[in-house]
């Protein structure tokens, strides 16, 4: 005869669980971060350099990882 198989494994249990703490976490967190006012420069004057700077590593990450692969490929060849 073929067993009957449970409804509520360990694995179902488990993914239900994760999932109600992922949505309780997103209703918890999200409102805070898009009603959030930004805090107002201290200097007028002073531009910001962080999004140009992250650019600016996140390319030189980019081809710091192009040449380090075509190295690689040229020395297994």
């Amino acid at each position: 005869m073929m067993e009957k198989m449970s409804l509520c494994s360990k694995s179902s249990v488990f993914r239900a669980i994760f999932c109600c703490v992922l949505l309780l976490f997103l209703q918890v967190s999200l409102p805070e971060r898009m009603h959030a006012q930004p805090t107002p420069p201290d200097d007028p004057n002073s531009a910001p350099i962080d999004g140009g700077l992250s650019l600016m590593l996140g390319a030189g990450a980019a081809a710091a990882a192009w040449k380090y692969r075509a190295a690689a490929k040229a020395k297994r060849s």
